[in-house]
């Protein structure tokens, strides 16, 4: 399943809901768009949701962002 537009949806929500589970620890690979971590503060750049390949403000980044189109802010309830 792909939601958001991003392949690594799924990696994302399987990091953040065992993130939430302990107490809101960072998950996963800071290296990988699946990350999970907690924030109360963004940079307009991570808020930015494009329709070609983008990651925090950068066009065409490469690596393991090169398939993501923006940033989308996920907010968890408690």
């Amino acid at each position: 399943m792909v939601e958001c537009g991003s392949p690594s949806w799924d990696g994302y929500v399987t990091n953040a809901i065992a993130g939430l589970q302990n107490r809101c620890a960072a998950t996963g690979n800071p290296n990988s768009p699946t990350y999970y971590q907690s924030a109360d503060t963004f940079l307009p750049t991570q808020l930015i949701v494009t329709d070609y390949n983008s990651w925090n403000g950068v066009v065409n980044p490469g690596g393991a962002f090169s398939a993501e189109s923006g940033n989308r802010c996920a907010m968890a309830c408690s």
